[in-house]
Order: C-alpha cells, then sequence, then structure tokens
C-alpha cells in the first residue's frame, strides 16, 4: 500500500525535533557606509601622458679634415689690418674734434649762471590757437581816407636814454647784434653805459708842480683802460700793444675772470673798476652790487668785499660812476679802511667836483691817485689824439700823469696809432707806479 504523503509532500514524516535551546544573541553588525562624495562634481582632470620621443639620431663625428678653417690669404690679412688702421684713425678723429669744441666753448661760452638778465634768452609766451584767431578777427583793417596818427615812441623801462654831456655813447661799431632770442653769446655782451659824469670832468682841481727830485727822472705815465669784462676781443686787441696797459674790470661783467687771467698772465696790472652811486641814480645804474648812500655800514663792506672777490689779482681800485658816494666823506673813510687792510692803492677816477677821495686817502694813508686825462669823452679821433698828447704835456711838466680810456675801437686805434710818440717822450708804467701816499 502506498505510503500517505504528508502535507509537506514527502513520504515519510519528519522526526520531531527536540526543542530549541536558546541561542545566545548576535551583535549587529555596522554597516559599511559608501563614502561621501567631493563637493566638487567635476573629476580631476587627468595629467597629459608625456608621449616618447623616438631618440635622436647620433650624428655622424666630423674629422679632423672638415673641422680645420680655411687658412686666410695674405691679401685678407692685409686688408682687415689695413680697416682697423682706419677705424682707429677715424676715432682717433673724432676724439681731438671733441676735444678742440670743448676748450672754444670753455674759452669763449659764457656760462649761464655768470649770464645777466640782459643776456638770457627769453622765451616768447605761449599763445592758443583760440586767442591768435580771436586776435586775428578783431583785428581794424585801416581805412585809406583815415590819416594816419603819429604815436610817441615810448621808452623801454630800465634802458634810461642818457642825458647829453653825461654818459659816453655806446660804441656801435661795424658788427650787428641780433634779437634775445637769435643772439649767441661768445666773446661779446651787452655794454652798459661805461661812465657818468657830474659837472666839467677837469673843473676845480689845480695841479702843482712836484719837487725837483721828482722832475730828475723820466717823465711817466699810466694808461688804465676801465669798464674790461664785456668784450673779449678788445681785450685781446689792447694786450697786443707792446705797453704796460693798466685794466680795470668790473665785477659784475660776464667776462671778468677771463679778462684777468689773461691780462695776468701777459704781465699787465689789474685793478677792481668798483660800481658806486651816481647822482643820476637810479635813473643811471651803476651796476650789480654797486655801493649806495643808503646802506648800512655793514652792507657797505658786504657790497666791497663781494666785488674784490669777483676780481681776482687786483692790485689797486677806482671808481665806476660814484659821482654822489665819493662825496660822502664817512662812507669814503669805510671803504679806505677796507682798502687799506688788503694792501690795495685807490685812484680817483674823477667823475665828479665834488669829490672828496684825496682827503679821505691822506687822512687814512693808503695810496692814491687821479685821474688826469679821459680820452675818449668824445668819441671822435682828433678829441682823442689831443687827450693823449695833453696827457703826455701834464707827466713832462709834472713827472707822472694818468689817463683813463675805455674799451672803444677808436680808442684802441689811436692809441697804437700814437704809441711811438708816447714812448719817446714818456715812460708807460702799471699804475701802481703812480700813486702815493700822501703826506
Amino acid at each position: 500500500m502506498p505510503e500517505k504523503k504528508n502535507k509537506a509532500g514527502k513520504g515519510k514524516a519528519s522526526p520531531k525535533k527536540p526543542a530549541d535551546k536558546k541561542q545566545p544573541a548576535k551583535k549587529p553588525v555596522a554597516k559599511k557606509q559608501p563614502a561621501k562624495k567631493s563637493a566638487d562634481k567635476n573629476p580631476p582632470a587627468k595629467k597629459p601622458v608625456a608621449r616618447k620621443q623616438p631618440p635622436k639620431k647620433a650624428e655622424p663625428k666630423k674629422t679632423v679634415a672638415a673641422r680645420k678653417k680655411p687658412k686666410k690669404t695674405k691679401k685678407q690679412s692685409m686688408d682687415m689690418e689695413r680697416n682697423l688702421y682706419k677705424g682707429l684713425f677715424a676715432i682717433m678723429v673724432l676724439i681731438s674734434i671733441v676735444v678742440v669744441i670743448g676748450l672754444y666753448f670753455k674759452e669763449n661760452v659764457v656760462p649761464y649762471s655768470e649770464q645777466t638778465a640782459d643776456q638770457q634768452v627769453q622765451k616768447p609766451p605761449k599763445v592758443s590757437k583760440k586767442a591768435q584767431t580771436r586776435k586775428h578777427d578783431t583785428a581794424r583793417k585801416p581805412d585809406i581816407s583815415e590819416p594816419e596818427k603819429s604815436k610817441p615812441e615810448k621808452s623801454k623801462p630800465g634802458k634810461p636814454e642818457p642825458e647829453a654831456g653825461k654818459a659816453d655813447t655806446q660804441e656801435s661799431g661795424t658788427e650787428t647784434r641780433e634779437s634775445p632770442e637769435r643772439k649767441r653769446i661768445t666773446q661779446r655782451a651787452e655794454v652798459p653805459p661805461y661812465e657818468v659824469y657830474s659837472g666839467d670832468i677837469d673843473g676845480g682841481r689845480r695841479l702843482t708842480r712836484p719837487d725837483p727830485a721828482v722832475l730828475q727822472g723820466r717823465p711817466v705815465a699810466a694808461i688804465i683802460i676801465d669798464d674790461i669784462g664785456f668784450d673779449l676781443k678788445m681785450v685781446k686787441k689792447f694786450l697786443s700793444l707792446d705797453a704796460k696797459i693798466t685794466f680795470s674790470i668790473l665785477p659784475n661783467s660776464p667776462f671778468r675772470k677771463k679778462a684777468a687771467e689773461r691780462a695776468y698772465a701777459n704781465g699787465n696790472e689789474i685793478m677792481l673798476h668798483l660800481p658806486m652811486e651816481p647822482f643820476e641814480y637810479p635813473k643811471v645804474n651803476p651796476g650789480k652790487n654797486a655801493l649806495l648812500t643808503s646802506m648800512t655800514p655793514d652792507e657797505l663792506l658786504i657790497g666791497l668785499r663781494k666785488s674784490l672777490d669777483e676780481v681776482p689779482y687786483a692790485k689797486g681800485v677806482n671808481n665806476h660812476m660814484g659821482s654822489k658816494m665819493t662825496s660822502v666823506s664817512t662812507q669814503m673813510y669805510q671803504i679806505f679802511t677796507i682798502l687799506k687792510k688788503e694792501g690795495l692803492f685807490f685812484v680817483d677816477s674823477r667823475t665828479s667836483m665834488t669829490t672828496i677821495a684825496r682827503p679821505s686817502a691822506r687822512l687814512l694813508k693808503i695810496p692814491f691817485g687821479e685821474r688826469d686825462v679821459f680820452f675818449d669823452h668824445v668819441q671822435d679821433g682828433e678829441e682823442i689824439v689831443k687827450e693823449i698828447r695833453h696827457m703826455i704835456t701834464i707827466a713832462k711838466d709834472h713827472g707822472r700823469a694818468i689817463g683813463i680810456g675805455h674799451p672803444h675801437r677808436i680808442t684802441f686805434e689811436m692809441i697804437k696809432e700814437l704809441l711811438p710818440e708816447i714812448k719817446e717822450q714818456v715812460d708807460i708804467v702799471p699804475a701802481s707806479q703812480i700813486v702815493e701816499i700822501l703826506g
């Protein structure tokens, strides 16, 4: 008989299992959490893989014969030497040209720091295009029917016209003066008025005959050329004369130091031409650092020492203008006190009849002399010859004489012409040999 199937469909009945014993509880296993994704969604860029380059082929080694340079021929080597010498010669020529140009400018061109305000080139003011067009549009066209009105010429400020008989006229010469914008300062600068005289330049003076001992020797004369320092060409001409001429240099002139050095090297004596206040001041200005009667004693002494420092090799002083200053005793005493300390003499140019330089020099016992003749008070050849011969007469009558001239071309020509006649009758000596301490 077939066996009965149980519910499970198995033929045999499953034996009963014993009751399960209590098993220990299993510990819960922590599940591994997946790694958090980075905040950057874009993955990092992959580094480019460097491609391997094929190995370079080894170049074939050059042979010894290939390494050797071709030998130069004698002609090529001679050409190279010739070109080298040519280059060196050209360099030497350029260097010599630069040196010559530098020496020329050093001798003949005035530095800008030493130039006066009139010599410095002033640039014209810039005008805009609008202003130019406006000026052109508003310009009034002249009417043919309207007669032209003559306008009086206005005198420029700062340059007053000198009165007749009071100031020397400046030498016009043959040289043309360019406009300030185009003028090149080389060996000549703009010349101020040379001298201003007050009254009769020879009035009020009495020449006394000296002691017979003075007249025993040969008469002597000193020729002083004032206002040196504005024209080096004239300095060169006077230095070419065979005579011991004394040069009196202005302290405010642009070529003062060059003129002093050249005169000193030539063996000529040098003086300071000291600017002083004239009666015509301020209409006539004696120049920069001039001594004025309105100065205090300290200002007067400072100005005098500045002027002395500007002219090297100076052995004495004479006044430039100064008709008013030489009439004030107290200030002349102060000036002569400094001159005595410095061991300098003084020559009075006698630009005024009221000068008291002589009694002041006698009081302070400094070597003193005074002008006997002005050569070129009148710019005329015949008048200059007359004054030169007048100086010779004074020297023969009184044993000594002092004549003063200025660096005019006509003055140079007349002195040069009469130089043999002067030397026949008198000896030309420096001014320091004419001055004396008054008793």
